[in-house]
């Protein structure tokens, strides 16, 4: 029985690993995995179309408040008053990650296309506040570092390269 478990043992230590050394490996995902968010603010239409159809409601629509395009003030005659011009108020996507279930859905929805998926994952945090991602974080593309990936699906079948 022991010499049995001893050989089970050895004829794995010569066999290649499936494991990667996450941190400093990583897997090369396929191209439709569905990651974290990117909102393009200035195609949003805010048709509320991705909060009206996320499952687990974690889409809320928030209001962005944007200043007008020309800051100089018209010339206004001295007896009348000129109308006041209000700020243009939108309401863009705020997305909860503790929430979110990552299916896709307020991606395909959307009709102008201003939300669409990385292959970013690591969103992990020790506050849950900052798990609430608002419209101008979303904005901003994540970094991925490059040439840390490792390719494991081929057409051949599963290979492991080291960097």
């Amino acid at each position: 029985m022991v010499v049995k478990a001893m050989f089970s043992g050895l004829k794995h230590i010569f066999k290649r690993r499936l494991t990667v050394k996450y941190p400093n490996q990583r897997l090369k995902l396929t191209e439709r995995y569905r990651g974290r968010h990117i909102h393009d603010i200035s195609s949003c239409t805010s048709c509320k179309l991705c909060a009206n159809i996320c499952p687990p409601k974690a889409i809320t629509m928030v209001l962005l408040v944007k200043k007008p395009q020309n800051e100089e003030p018209p010339e206004k005659p001295q007896n009348e008053e000129a109308p006041k011009k209000k700020k243009r108020e939108e309401v863009h996507p705020q997305i909860s990650y503790e929430l979110c279930i990552f299916c896709g859905l307020c991606v395909d929805t959307c009709p102008k296309s201003s939300l669409t998926m990385t292959h970013s994952f690591e969103l992990s945090d020790y506050d849950r506040k900052n798990l609430v991602y608002t419209p101008e974080q979303l904005s901003e593309i994540p970094s991925e570092e490059e040439g840390r990936y490792v390719t494991v699906f081929t057409k051949s079948g599963v290979s492991h390269h080291a960097d």
